[in-house]
């Protein structure tokens, strides 16, 4: 665990880079600070938090996990992960964010489930502002924010409108579910639907299908019905049904489902980062240009979401959080 008081620390000033993306510390007040600060926060426990938050833990850190869903995030959707041979086998998503919490568990890592609403930085300390008043300082933070759904212009809201498979009713016995996307997470989802007893109708905008051969092969034995160059026009959420307004080739037509999947693609969750630098690059590196910030994960902006990618940012990340902890108290 690394020692100390702030005072004690050496003061890391913003530099060039930082001041020239905008970042800038902000004056809080004073009675703000009584909270005695961990060596590092990490908001966001997906792959990449928690394997950021186990590597802190490992190296001896005073290390805090805060997120606002249950540990594993986004992973909680995936219905068959083929291609983490970390696992010993191929398995659903469940098993792994099981796996990533009991070794959380393990490590003996402490975590807050709640939603962090504000970050402000002073005198090289991170204040995270959370929802109910609750508040945590750190010298470094570590935003394994991740990503949310990409806006649809439908914009409508009901508990039968779905932007993940996590949302789904467990039973789904002949029910109708309704897939906007053709992506592999939308092919995914309609699997995982599939799997759970309904009728999957996918929409898809392109002419076909964006991913991998073996997984539209999965679907079509699956019975999972696909009309390409299809779009939502408008939605109305009947009592029974939800009716979809739907523009193809063929021009205009109703279709009725009883639950409604929309994956048309995520974005990185950056709200945090922006009030400290306004002015974020569309590609993060995993030390960002402020003292003591650190990224990790599909929040970084690159197009990968692979799980053992986002496990080694984690890792990484944490591991520079280290770097610059030791380097602050001997400076």
């Amino acid at each position: 665990m690394m020692s100390g008081s702030p005072s004690a620390r050496h003061p890391h000033r913003l530099g060039p880079e930082a001041e020239n993306l905008g970042a800038r510390e902000v004056v809080v007040r004073p009675h703000s600070l009584h909270v005695a600060p961990f060596d590092v926060v990490v908001v966001g426990l997906g792959p990449a938090g928690a394997a950021a938050l186990s590597q802190a833990r490992r190296d001896g850190l005073n290390a805090l996990g805060v997120g606002d869903e249950p540990v594993g995030g986004l992973v909680w959707a995936a219905r068959r992960i083929e291609n983490l041979p970390a696992l010993g086998k191929i398995a659903s998503g469940a098993v792994l964010a099981s796996r990533l919490w009991r070794h959380i568990e393990q490590c003996g890592a402490s975590v807050q489930r709640t939603r962090i609403e504000r970050v402000e930085r002073t005198a090289g300390v991170f204040i995270c502002a959370g929802a109910g008043g609750r508040m945590f300082c750190a010298r470094a933070l570590i935003l394994a924010t991740g990503t949310r759904p990409s806006p649809w212009d439908i914009g409508l809201e009901s508990d039968r409108i779905h932007r993940d498979a996590r949302t789904l009713p467990r039973t789904l016995d002949r029910r109708s579910v309704m897939v906007v996307g053709g992506g592999e997470a939308a092919l995914d989802s309609a699997l995982t639907a599939a799997d759970r007893g309904a009728r999957v109708r996918m929409l898809v905008r392109a002419d076909r299908l964006k991913a991998p051969a073996p997984l539209a092969d999965q679907a079509r034995r699956a019975r999972v019905r696909v009309t390409f160059g299809a779009r939502v026009i408008s939605l109305d959420p009947g009592r029974a049904d939800l009716c979809i307004m739907a523009q193809s080739g063929r021009g205009r037509r109703v279709l009725r489902c009883h639950h409604l999947l929309v994956c048309i693609g995520r974005e990185p969750r950056r709200e945090l980062a922006l009030p400290l630098i306004p002015r974020l690059p569309n590609e993060l590196p995993i030390s960002g240009p402020l003292p003591g910030l650190f990224f990790a994960g599909d929040v970084r902006g690159r197009n990968m979401r692979f799980c053992a990618q986002a496990l080694a940012d984690g890792q990484a990340a944490a591991i520079a959080a280290r770097t610059f902890l030791e380097e602050g108290s001997h400076g």
